[in-house]
């Protein structure tokens, strides 16, 4: 008789403990009304029924335990379901799919998993893939886009020319591809088999050679990333020596007479200005360690 005061005691010793703890659900409800039953019972001298009821609460009070854990952890994953679904927003919002296309890619996978084992109450789960979409975004920024479109300008302001236009940073940042902006941009200019005769106020277009995204008009107010081709597998059109040896600055166009600028002729640079001869020197050294620079025609 004492062990069974002492089992039943103790019962509603730990029933009344979880009573305390989880409130508000079914099975706390019940673990309170069967932890009153086995006090009545105990009191009434009914020790058995009084153990019976006592063991009825503890297991609800389990119950209502479970239960309270499942719903915090639901409540952590609706929160960080939340943080992930505002980032995801906020990626789409900026373009992050097409400037940080392996972030983007990744975040979506890991949120559609989140989605899944939530939908499975697997709500641990869905918050560790949630913090994942969070993890994979958060070095996204707003970015302007690299230029599509770049119009020449004056040699004298700029020294614009395809190798020194493709070695700008928003363009691709080496001379040495400046033939993919020929190559692009060869059947609307004057005379497609010679580079180097571009005009002040030509649209040039700027291909995309590496899968990077373009956009617009180049706007020397806007500040564009540098371009990098490191995430590249797709080969790019390097200069051959030979093609570059022939679109060297042929410097005497912007200073010949309209009959010699229209030859074109080799002997030319001997009639340039001093000036003009010595930048066409100037150019010739690059030939030493890299394919020489096509230039630019300003010519009447």
């Amino acid at each position: 008789m004492k062990k069974v005061l002492f089992v039943a005691a103790a019962l509603l010793a730990g029933s009344a403990v979880f009573s305390v703890s989880y409130k508000n659900n079914t099975y706390q409800k019940l673990a309170d009304e069967y932890t009153k039953k086995a006090q009545n019972a105990l009191d009434a001298g009914e020790y058995e029924l009084s153990v019976e009821y006592s063991q009825k609460a503890e297991e609800n009070a389990a119950l209502s335990q479970a239960y309270i854990k499942k719903m915090l952890a639901k409540a952590e994953a609706d929160k960080a379901m939340k943080k992930a679904s505002d980032r995801i927003a906020f990626a789409k919002k900026i373009s992050a799919d097409r400037n940080f296309p392996m972030a983007y890619s990744a975040a979506e996978q890991a949120y559609a998993s989140a989605k899944d084992v939530y939908a499975k109450e697997d709500y641990v789960a869905a918050t560790d893939y949630a913090n994942q979409v969070l993890a994979a975004l958060a070095d996204i920024r707003e970015v302007t886009p690299l230029p599509e479109y770049y119009v020449v300008r004056p040699w004298a302001e700029t020294k614009d020319c395809y190798w020194n236009i493709s070695g700008r940073t928003y363009v691709y940042n080496n001379p040495l591809l400046w033939e993919n902006l020929y190559q692009a941009n060869k059947q609307s200019m004057p005379k497609p088999n010679d580079p180097n005769l571009i005009h002040p106020g030509m649209k040039m277009k700027i291909p995309s050679i590496t899968g990077e995204y373009r956009e617009g008009v180049y706007n020397p107010a806007k500040k564009y990333d540098t371009y990098s081709a490191v995430a590249s597998s797709r080969p790019v059109v390097n200069a051959k020596p030979a093609e570059a040896k022939s679109a060297e600055p042929k410097a005497s166009e912007a200073k010949a007479e309209p009959a010699k600028a229209e030859q074109k002729s080799a002997a030319a640079p001997e009639k340039a200005e001093p000036a003009k001869t010595e930048q066409k020197q100037g150019a010739s050294l690059i030939s030493n360690s890299a394919p020489a620079s096509p230039s630019v025609s300003d010519a009447k």
